[in-house]
Protein backbone atom coordinates (compact mmCIF):
# COMPACT_ATOMS: atom_id res chain seq x y z
CA UNK A 1 0.00 0.00 0.00
CA UNK A 2 1.04 3.52 -0.97
CA UNK A 3 1.23 6.86 0.90
CA UNK A 4 2.03 10.04 0.17
CA UNK A 5 4.66 11.74 2.28
CA UNK A 6 3.55 14.87 4.89
CA UNK A 7 7.21 15.48 6.33
CA UNK A 8 10.36 14.11 7.03
CA UNK A 9 13.24 15.09 9.08
CA UNK A 10 16.45 14.15 9.71
CA UNK A 11 17.44 13.51 13.46
CA UNK A 12 21.00 12.38 14.06
CA UNK A 13 20.83 10.20 11.29
CA UNK A 14 17.57 8.59 11.34
CA UNK A 15 14.40 10.23 9.68
CA UNK A 16 11.02 10.98 11.36
CA UNK A 17 8.60 10.47 8.79
CA UNK A 18 4.73 11.36 8.70
CA UNK A 19 2.61 9.87 6.40
CA UNK A 20 -1.56 10.61 4.87
CA UNK A 21 -2.35 7.43 5.38
CA UNK A 22 -0.14 5.15 7.61
CA UNK A 23 -1.12 0.78 8.13
CA UNK A 24 1.48 1.12 10.53
CA UNK A 25 0.70 0.60 14.52
CA UNK A 26 1.70 2.68 16.99
CA UNK A 27 1.93 0.71 19.70
CA UNK A 28 -0.14 0.88 22.63
CA UNK A 29 -2.29 -1.14 25.25
CA UNK A 30 0.94 -3.69 26.20
CA UNK A 31 1.45 -4.22 22.23
CA UNK A 32 4.73 -3.16 20.79
CA UNK A 33 4.07 -1.27 17.02
CA UNK A 34 4.65 -2.48 14.11
CA UNK A 35 8.12 -2.31 12.42
CA UNK A 36 8.69 -2.65 8.25
CA UNK A 37 10.01 -0.92 5.48
CA UNK A 38 9.64 2.51 3.22
CA UNK A 39 10.19 1.51 -0.42
CA UNK A 40 10.55 3.80 -3.47
CA UNK A 41 12.35 3.53 -6.89
CA UNK A 42 14.77 5.82 -5.70
CA UNK A 43 14.72 5.17 -1.67
CA UNK A 44 14.81 2.40 1.14
CA UNK A 45 14.06 2.51 4.39
CA UNK A 46 14.05 0.51 7.61
CA UNK A 47 10.84 1.64 9.93
CA UNK A 48 12.47 1.19 13.66
CA UNK A 49 9.42 2.41 15.46
CA UNK A 50 6.35 4.43 15.03
CA UNK A 51 4.75 6.47 17.41
CA UNK A 52 1.84 8.65 18.04
CA UNK A 53 1.85 12.18 18.38
CA UNK A 54 -1.23 14.05 18.79
CA UNK A 55 -2.83 12.89 15.20
CA UNK A 56 0.10 11.66 13.33
CA UNK A 57 1.92 8.47 13.50
CA UNK A 58 5.70 9.25 13.64
CA UNK A 59 7.84 6.79 11.52
CA UNK A 60 11.73 6.52 12.72
CA UNK A 61 13.21 5.39 9.86
CA UNK A 62 17.02 4.26 9.28
CA UNK A 63 17.91 5.30 5.57
CA UNK A 64 19.49 2.23 3.44
CA UNK A 65 19.69 3.98 0.33
CA UNK A 66 18.75 6.70 -1.89
CA UNK A 67 16.82 9.76 -0.64
CA UNK A 68 12.68 9.71 0.45
CA UNK A 69 10.55 11.55 -2.09
CA UNK A 70 6.74 12.41 -2.15
CA UNK A 71 5.61 8.83 -1.94
CA UNK A 72 6.47 5.27 -0.30
CA UNK A 73 5.26 2.20 -0.50
CA UNK A 74 4.18 0.83 2.94
CA UNK A 75 5.87 -2.93 3.93
CA UNK A 76 4.87 -4.06 7.60
CA UNK A 77 6.69 -7.37 8.74
CA UNK A 78 3.44 -9.00 8.57
CA UNK A 79 4.89 -12.38 10.34
CA UNK A 80 5.70 -10.26 13.29
CA UNK A 81 2.37 -8.28 13.58
CA UNK A 82 0.79 -12.06 12.91
CA UNK A 83 2.53 -12.89 15.95
CA UNK A 84 1.98 -9.92 18.15
CA UNK A 85 -1.94 -10.16 16.88
CA UNK A 86 -2.05 -13.65 17.83
CA UNK A 87 -0.57 -12.76 21.40
CA UNK A 88 -2.95 -9.82 22.41
CA UNK A 89 -5.90 -11.03 21.32
CA UNK A 90 -5.10 -14.75 23.39
CA UNK A 91 -4.49 -12.32 26.08
CA UNK A 92 -8.47 -10.79 25.89
CA UNK A 93 -9.20 -14.67 26.06
CA UNK A 94 -6.94 -15.57 28.65
CA UNK A 95 -7.61 -12.51 31.27
CA UNK A 96 -11.59 -13.10 30.97
CA UNK A 97 -11.29 -17.36 30.73
CA UNK A 98 -9.56 -16.56 34.26
CA UNK A 99 -11.93 -14.16 35.44
CA UNK A 100 -15.13 -16.66 34.67
CA UNK A 101 -14.65 -18.03 37.84
CA UNK A 102 -12.38 -15.56 40.02
CA UNK A 103 -14.89 -13.03 38.90
CA UNK A 104 -12.66 -10.38 41.73
CA UNK A 105 -9.27 -10.65 39.33
CA UNK A 106 -8.01 -7.19 38.40
CA UNK A 107 -5.99 -6.48 34.91
CA UNK A 108 -2.74 -4.38 36.16
CA UNK A 109 -1.31 -4.37 32.64
CA UNK A 110 0.14 -6.33 29.85
CA UNK A 111 3.77 -7.16 27.90
CA UNK A 112 3.12 -8.37 24.76
CA UNK A 113 6.07 -9.66 22.79
CA UNK A 114 6.17 -12.09 19.73
CA UNK A 115 7.15 -15.27 21.43
CA UNK A 116 6.01 -14.98 25.13
CA UNK A 117 3.81 -12.34 26.87
CA UNK A 118 3.02 -11.57 30.47
CA UNK A 119 -0.25 -10.55 31.84
CA UNK A 120 0.16 -8.78 35.85
CA UNK A 121 -3.04 -9.20 37.46
CA UNK A 122 -4.24 -8.65 41.68
CA UNK A 123 -6.38 -11.18 42.26
CA UNK A 124 -7.34 -11.99 46.59
CA UNK A 125 -5.24 -15.99 46.12
CA UNK A 126 -4.16 -17.61 42.67
CA UNK A 127 -3.57 -21.68 42.69
CA UNK A 128 -1.94 -23.86 39.63
CA UNK A 129 -5.57 -25.50 39.66
CA UNK A 130 -6.67 -21.75 38.87
CA UNK A 131 -4.18 -21.45 35.97
CA UNK A 132 -4.58 -24.78 34.65
CA UNK A 133 -8.44 -24.14 34.37
CA UNK A 134 -8.41 -20.48 33.09
CA UNK A 135 -5.92 -22.39 30.35
CA UNK A 136 -8.29 -25.24 29.49
CA UNK A 137 -11.48 -22.49 29.07
CA UNK A 138 -9.39 -20.22 27.03
CA UNK A 139 -8.37 -23.05 24.38
CA UNK A 140 -12.64 -24.48 24.38
CA UNK A 141 -13.02 -20.67 23.47
CA UNK A 142 -10.34 -21.17 20.14
CA UNK A 143 -11.54 -24.29 19.29
CA UNK A 144 -15.34 -22.59 19.03
CA UNK A 145 -14.09 -20.49 16.45
CA UNK A 146 -15.74 -17.72 17.90
CA UNK A 147 -16.18 -14.49 15.62
CA UNK A 148 -14.38 -11.04 17.24
CA UNK A 149 -15.51 -7.51 16.00
CA UNK A 150 -14.51 -4.24 16.38
CA UNK A 151 -16.62 -0.86 16.52
CA UNK A 152 -16.36 2.65 17.98
CA UNK A 153 -18.64 4.06 20.01
CA UNK A 154 -19.08 7.16 22.04
CA UNK A 155 -17.17 7.21 25.71
CA UNK A 156 -20.54 8.37 27.18
CA UNK A 157 -22.30 5.07 25.61
CA UNK A 158 -19.32 2.77 26.35
CA UNK A 159 -19.68 4.15 30.51
CA UNK A 160 -23.62 2.39 30.36
CA UNK A 161 -22.61 -0.96 28.73
CA UNK A 162 -22.26 -3.12 32.26
CA UNK A 163 -20.10 -5.65 30.70
CA UNK A 164 -17.72 -3.81 28.96
CA UNK A 165 -13.68 -3.89 30.62
CA UNK A 166 -13.03 0.10 30.51
CA UNK A 167 -10.34 2.09 32.44
CA UNK A 168 -12.70 5.32 32.02
CA UNK A 169 -9.43 7.34 33.07
CA UNK A 170 -7.07 6.07 30.19
CA UNK A 171 -9.06 7.38 27.13
CA UNK A 172 -8.19 10.45 26.12
CA UNK A 173 -11.04 10.49 23.17
CA UNK A 174 -14.44 11.17 22.58
CA UNK A 175 -14.90 7.80 21.46
CA UNK A 176 -13.85 4.31 22.29
CA UNK A 177 -12.88 1.22 20.12
CA UNK A 178 -14.52 -2.31 21.21
CA UNK A 179 -13.21 -5.61 20.75
CA UNK A 180 -15.95 -8.01 21.38
CA UNK A 181 -15.20 -11.70 21.41
CA UNK A 182 -18.80 -13.28 20.54
CA UNK A 183 -20.73 -14.28 23.62
CA UNK A 184 -17.78 -14.08 25.74
CA UNK A 185 -15.84 -10.59 26.18
CA UNK A 186 -16.32 -6.64 25.53
CA UNK A 187 -13.04 -4.43 26.51
CA UNK A 188 -12.32 -0.76 25.33
CA UNK A 189 -8.52 -1.94 23.15
CA UNK A 190 -6.77 0.05 20.93
CA UNK A 191 -4.60 -2.86 19.42
CA UNK A 192 -4.74 -5.43 16.73
CA UNK A 193 -7.26 -8.56 17.11
CA UNK A 194 -8.34 -11.44 14.70
CA UNK A 195 -11.47 -12.15 13.02
CA UNK A 196 -12.12 -15.09 14.88
CA UNK A 197 -10.40 -17.12 18.15
CA UNK A 198 -9.47 -19.69 16.01
CA UNK A 199 -6.63 -17.81 14.58
CA UNK A 200 -5.25 -17.80 17.66
CA UNK A 201 -3.91 -21.53 17.38
CA UNK A 202 -3.52 -21.72 21.18
CA UNK A 203 -2.48 -20.70 24.69
CA UNK A 204 -0.35 -22.42 26.90
CA UNK A 205 0.18 -21.10 30.32
CA UNK A 206 4.99 -21.39 30.73
CA UNK A 207 4.16 -20.01 34.30
CA UNK A 208 3.11 -17.95 37.14
CA UNK A 209 4.31 -16.15 40.25
CA UNK A 210 3.19 -13.43 42.95
CA UNK A 211 4.84 -10.26 43.03
CA UNK A 212 3.76 -8.82 45.82
CA UNK A 213 0.15 -9.42 48.45
CA UNK A 214 -2.62 -10.44 45.69
CA UNK A 215 -0.28 -9.48 42.61
CA UNK A 216 0.46 -12.63 39.75
CA UNK A 217 2.36 -12.47 36.97
CA UNK A 218 1.58 -15.29 34.43
CA UNK A 219 3.85 -16.09 31.52
CA UNK A 220 1.66 -17.18 28.60
CA UNK A 221 2.79 -18.57 24.37
CA UNK A 222 0.12 -18.78 21.57
CA UNK A 223 0.58 -20.33 18.52
CA UNK A 224 0.37 -23.82 17.06
CA UNK A 225 1.07 -27.16 17.77
CA UNK A 226 4.85 -27.54 17.41
CA UNK A 227 4.83 -25.11 20.36
CA UNK A 228 2.87 -27.28 22.50
CA UNK A 229 4.94 -30.08 21.64
CA UNK A 230 8.72 -28.25 22.40
CA UNK A 231 7.01 -27.61 25.98
CA UNK A 232 5.78 -31.12 26.58
CA UNK A 233 9.14 -32.51 25.10
CA UNK A 234 10.75 -31.33 28.27
CA UNK A 235 8.33 -32.67 30.43
CA UNK A 236 8.93 -35.81 29.05
CA UNK A 237 12.83 -35.75 28.96
CA UNK A 238 12.37 -34.86 32.83
CA UNK A 239 10.24 -38.23 33.48
CA UNK A 240 13.09 -40.41 31.63
CA UNK A 241 15.80 -38.98 33.59
CA UNK A 242 14.04 -39.41 36.77
CA UNK A 243 12.78 -42.90 35.23
CA UNK A 244 8.79 -42.43 36.15
CA UNK A 245 5.89 -41.55 34.14
CA UNK A 246 4.77 -38.14 33.21
CA UNK A 247 1.75 -38.36 35.34
CA UNK A 248 4.08 -38.92 38.82
CA UNK A 249 6.36 -36.20 37.82
CA UNK A 250 4.93 -33.47 39.72
CA UNK A 251 4.51 -35.50 43.13
CA UNK A 252 7.89 -36.92 42.52
CA UNK A 253 9.58 -33.29 42.02
CA UNK A 254 7.95 -32.29 44.61
CA UNK A 255 9.29 -35.33 47.32
CA UNK A 256 12.77 -34.68 45.95
CA UNK A 257 12.19 -30.41 46.11
CA UNK A 258 10.82 -31.49 50.00
CA UNK A 259 14.57 -33.36 50.75
CA UNK A 260 16.66 -31.15 49.01
CA UNK A 261 14.99 -28.46 51.93
CA UNK A 262 15.49 -31.17 54.61
CA UNK A 263 19.21 -31.69 53.41
CA UNK A 264 20.05 -27.97 53.37
CA UNK A 265 18.37 -27.66 56.85
CA UNK A 266 20.75 -30.87 57.91
CA UNK A 267 23.84 -29.22 56.39
CA UNK A 268 23.28 -25.70 58.20
CA UNK A 269 22.77 -27.11 61.68
CA UNK A 270 25.92 -29.08 60.77
CA UNK A 271 27.60 -26.01 60.34
CA UNK A 272 26.39 -24.61 63.11
CA UNK A 273 27.27 -27.11 65.15
CA UNK A 274 31.50 -28.04 63.81
CA UNK A 275 33.83 -25.81 65.69
CA UNK A 276 36.67 -24.12 64.15
CA UNK A 277 40.27 -24.50 64.96
CA UNK A 278 42.02 -21.68 66.96
CA UNK A 279 45.20 -21.04 67.55
CA UNK A 280 47.02 -17.70 68.43
CA UNK A 281 49.12 -16.23 65.35
CA UNK A 282 51.43 -13.11 66.08
CA UNK A 283 48.85 -12.08 68.70
CA UNK A 284 46.03 -12.86 67.08
CA UNK A 285 43.26 -15.23 67.36
CA UNK A 286 43.20 -16.97 64.07
CA UNK A 287 40.68 -19.63 62.94
CA UNK A 288 40.15 -22.39 60.83
CA UNK A 289 37.84 -25.06 59.00
CA UNK A 290 37.55 -26.96 56.03
CA UNK A 291 34.10 -27.90 54.91
CA UNK A 292 32.99 -29.90 52.19
CA UNK A 293 30.29 -28.44 49.37
CA UNK A 294 28.67 -26.67 52.33
CA UNK A 295 26.17 -24.45 52.07
CA UNK A 296 28.02 -20.41 50.96
CA UNK A 297 25.13 -18.44 52.49
CA UNK A 298 25.10 -20.60 55.78
CA UNK A 299 29.39 -20.17 56.33
CA UNK A 300 29.17 -16.05 55.88
CA UNK A 301 26.46 -15.99 58.60
CA UNK A 302 28.11 -18.39 60.82
CA UNK A 303 31.94 -16.51 60.07
CA UNK A 304 30.64 -13.59 60.95
CA UNK A 305 29.64 -15.07 64.25
CA UNK A 306 32.93 -17.08 64.91
CA UNK A 307 34.39 -13.69 63.89
CA UNK A 308 33.03 -12.19 67.32
CA UNK A 309 35.10 -14.16 69.60
CA UNK A 310 38.07 -14.49 66.92
CA UNK A 311 40.16 -11.73 65.16
CA UNK A 312 40.54 -13.74 61.37
CA UNK A 313 38.20 -16.54 60.29
CA UNK A 314 39.38 -18.60 57.06
CA UNK A 315 36.67 -20.98 55.86
CA UNK A 316 38.03 -23.52 52.68
CA UNK A 317 34.31 -24.94 51.25
CA UNK A 318 36.03 -28.37 49.33
CA UNK A 319 34.03 -28.22 45.69
CA UNK A 320 34.27 -29.78 42.09
CA UNK A 321 36.81 -27.17 40.47
CA UNK A 322 37.24 -24.39 42.34
CA UNK A 323 37.43 -24.40 46.30
CA UNK A 324 36.36 -21.82 47.75
CA UNK A 325 37.77 -19.30 50.53
CA UNK A 326 35.87 -17.13 52.62
CA UNK A 327 37.92 -14.58 55.14
CA UNK A 328 36.25 -12.58 57.77
CA UNK A 329 39.12 -10.39 59.57
CA UNK A 330 38.31 -7.33 62.35
CA UNK A 331 41.82 -6.09 62.52
CA UNK A 332 43.31 -7.16 59.08
CA UNK A 333 42.24 -6.21 55.43
CA UNK A 334 40.53 -9.48 54.34
CA UNK A 335 40.89 -8.14 50.64
CA UNK A 336 44.56 -7.67 51.15
CA UNK A 337 44.79 -11.02 52.35
CA UNK A 338 43.34 -12.78 49.35
CA UNK A 339 45.33 -10.80 47.33
CA UNK A 340 48.16 -12.23 48.21
CA UNK A 341 46.36 -15.65 47.82
CA UNK A 342 45.82 -14.88 44.43
CA UNK A 343 49.39 -13.93 43.86
CA UNK A 344 50.61 -17.01 45.04
CA UNK A 345 47.65 -19.77 43.58
CA UNK A 346 46.07 -19.74 40.50
CA UNK A 347 42.59 -18.62 41.26
CA UNK A 348 39.98 -15.43 41.55
CA UNK A 349 37.81 -13.50 43.93
CA UNK A 350 37.12 -9.93 45.61
CA UNK A 351 36.10 -8.37 48.36
CA UNK A 352 36.35 -5.19 50.90
CA UNK A 353 38.51 -4.65 54.59
CA UNK A 354 36.13 -7.18 56.51
CA UNK A 355 35.38 -9.97 54.02
CA UNK A 356 36.72 -11.09 50.97
CA UNK A 357 35.82 -14.70 49.07
CA UNK A 358 37.89 -16.11 46.17
CA UNK A 359 37.66 -19.49 44.23
CA UNK A 360 41.31 -21.74 43.97
CA UNK A 361 42.54 -24.47 41.99
CA UNK A 362 44.73 -25.27 45.23
CA UNK A 363 45.01 -28.24 47.80
CA UNK A 364 42.84 -26.67 50.87
CA UNK A 365 45.32 -27.31 53.57
CA UNK A 366 47.94 -25.06 51.48
CA UNK A 367 45.79 -22.01 51.37
CA UNK A 368 45.05 -22.41 55.24
CA UNK A 369 48.55 -23.06 55.71
CA UNK A 370 50.14 -19.81 53.19
CA UNK A 371 47.13 -17.66 55.17
CA UNK A 372 49.17 -18.83 58.48
CA UNK A 373 52.23 -17.82 57.30
CA UNK A 374 51.23 -14.27 55.72
CA UNK A 375 49.71 -13.63 59.26
CA UNK A 376 52.70 -14.33 60.77
CA UNK A 377 54.57 -11.20 59.11
CA UNK A 378 51.36 -9.16 58.71
CA UNK A 379 51.32 -6.18 61.47
CA UNK A 380 48.12 -4.84 62.88
CA UNK A 381 46.89 -2.68 60.27
CA UNK A 382 48.03 -4.54 57.43
CA UNK A 383 51.34 -3.34 56.63
CA UNK A 384 54.05 -5.76 56.37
Amino acid sequence: MKSRVLSSTNKNGLLEVRLENSIFYPGGGGQPCDIGFLESEDFLGEVLSVKKEEDDNVHIVKPIKGKIGKEVEMKVNEERRKRLTQMHTGEHILFKSLQKFKIETKLVKIDLDEYESSLFIEVKDLSFDDILKAEQIANEIIEEKRSIKEFEIKKQEAEKITDLRIKKERIKDDFVRVVEIEGFDKSACAGTHFNSTKEVGHIIITNFKGYGPGKFKIRFRTGNIKDLLNISRYAREAANILETNIENLPKLISNIKKKLEEYKEKARKNIKETKAEAEEINGLMFMHQLFEDADQKQLIENGNLILEKSDIVVFVNKKEGLNSVLIFTKKLNASSILNKLLEKFPGKGGGRESFANGGFRANPTDLIDFTKEMIKKIQIGGKR
